[in-house]
């Protein structure tokens, strides 16, 4: 089979193939199909991706009227094939579905031959659930969980999530699908570890959050190329850190501390404190327990810092 060379090197480099604006009809009715990395194991429900993308729709002025998630930890794409089979899901409406599934054919040793026609099969059921509109479509790629402590950067993971991710995103590409490449984020795990859940395998609400935010980019048309080196604002600086839980946060005379707001997470992404400002610069959490956190400084909605802090 011939392979668009240059779909394939713009599908690594920035993790689509079609930089056009996604039209989404409204009310959105949104069918999410995969594994355990779209029901999201090990962070609490609100961080998902799914319930993420649909906070963020509407947070920017989609109505929602419907998430379904059919998903279940360990599934390969036979077992996501049968419960959707059992499911009814025809003629219930749905006008947004992604398809997220692999990463257990790869685990158990399937034949990875036998990847490409059971995707298939699954793209085509997902597509009678709207009408068969590609449009109405997308994929996302298999994240590479030989970026966390559960993998341990062993490269046999990696090289087989490519060839299965190469799978994926070729049918994508002749279908016509939207195709994020979340691997890319995923791979940054073991430099970044708040991007890795509190099991040492499954993707952090952080790392969710930044599958959001590509997925949003595309939406409005600009190239996604969100990345964790790109969260992080040099002119702010956060210290002491480690702290017994006061951080002094520097900010440039541009930036208003009015506009900001801090958010406070815990490595399973839970929301555990929303500090304000004191004197000007200071944020107290000392009454936090001691461990590492993750901390987001926000203008609106947009994150301009997101790094980790350690109180003792």
């Amino acid at each position: 089979m011939r392979i668009c060379l240059f779909c394939w090197f713009s599908f690594f480099i920035f993790g689509f193939v079609n930089a056009q604006p996604w039209t989404i009809e409204e009310p959105v009715r949104f069918l999410a199909l995969g594994d355990s990395y779209t029901i999201g194991q090990s962070v609490i429900a609100e961080n998902r991706w799914p319930e993420q993308l649909v906070e963020a729709l509407e947070n920017h002025g989609f109505e929602i009227d419907t998430l379904q998630t059919i998903a279940t930890t360990g599934w390969t794409t036979v077992a996501l094939q049968n419960a959707i089979d059992n499911q009814g899901l025809q003629n219930k409406g749905f006008n947004m579905v992604s398809l997220l599934i692999g990463v257990n054919d790869l685990y158990i040793n399937e034949d990875i031959n036998l990847y490409r026609p059971r995707l298939e099969r699954l793209i085509d059921s997902a597509l009678s659930f709207v009408q068969y509109d590609t449009s109405q479509l997308f994929m996302l790629s298999i994240p590479d969980y030989a970026y966390t402590p559960f993998g341990n950067g062993n490269p046999l993971i990696s090289e087989k999530i490519d060839d299965y991710n190469l799978i994926n995103e070729t049918i994508a590409s002749e279908y016509g699908i939207k195709y994020f490449n979340i691997t890319l984020i995923s791979r940054e795990g073991l430099s970044n570890p708040d991007l890795v859940a509190g099991d040492g395998l499954h993707p952090s609400g952080l790392q969710y959050e930044l599958w959001v935010s590509k997925i949003m980019e595309y939406v409005y048309g600009v190239y996604p190329t969100t990345s964790v080196s790109e969260i992080a604002n040099p002119d702010i600086i956060i210290s002491p850190n480690p702290s017994p839980g006061i951080f002094r946060i520097e900010i440039p005379e541009y930036i208003s501390t009015e506009k900001l707001k801090v958010e406070i997470r815990n490595l399973e992404g839970r929301l555990v404190a929303s500090p304000n400002f004191l004197n000007g610069h200071l944020i107290d959490v000392s009454f936090l327990p001691s461990g590492t956190y993750f901390i987001k400084i926000k203008i609106g909605k947009n994150n301009i810092v997101a790094e980790s802090i350690l109180i003792y």
